[in-house]
């Protein structure tokens, strides 16, 4: 396969993965995917003012047990740093397919697409109205069959940034009222 049609695949599907991820922002029907696409990221997991609700307990518990079930080799339930960094080189030494100890871009591309996947198919199957393993035009379209009337602040039929600066300016004036 030429370079031109992998890179041209390799677009198809992020941008797949893209529209699939913004329609699970736009309906909120769930928290981000998998564990283990944050740390195909390189990110953490409920770290920041998303790990905790404001009366200081801690969310976001399915990311913890699913992280627990990924890193955990030796299955006694406990998770220790030697696991984890166990983990993360064996996945790392799988996709540096050159064995030169870094990631190239597209080597990266492939871990990244095989933690994204699961997350692909979530998406995939929410979008599934009927369950026939196929996405209809009317299924892929109705995440957004609402957006522009859920975000029109002004009403005037249309999203532009007036919407999101009324909503800024609204936010922070509900702070100082």
């Amino acid at each position: 396969m030429k370079n031109t049609t992998k890179i041209a695949v390799a677009l198809v599907a992020l941008a797949g993965v893209a529209g699939a991820g913004l329609a699970a922002q736009a309906e909120s029907r769930r928290e981000a995917g998998p564990a283990e696409v944050q740390q195909a990221y390189g990110g953490h997991h409920g770290g920041g003012h998303h790990g905790w609700r404001h009366d200081g307990s801690r969310r976001g518990g399915g990311h913890a047990l699913r992280m627990l079930e990924n890193f955990d080799s030796n299955g006694d339930g406990k998770l220790s740093q030697e696991e984890i960094d166990q983990s993360r080189g064996e996945r790392f030494g799988k996709f540096d397919a050159d064995t030169d100890n870094a990631l190239t871009l597209a080597e990266y591309e492939q871990l990244w697409l095989e933690a994204m996947r699961e997350h692909m198919v979530d998406r995939f199957q929410a979008l599934d109205a009927d369950g026939d393993a196929k996405v209809t035009a009317a299924e892929f379209q109705q995440p957004f069959a609402k957006v522009v009337q859920r975000m029109d602040r002004n009403g005037d039929g249309v999203i532009d940034r007036s919407d999101f600066q009324r909503r800024h300016h609204a936010d922070r004036d509900d702070d100082n009222g």
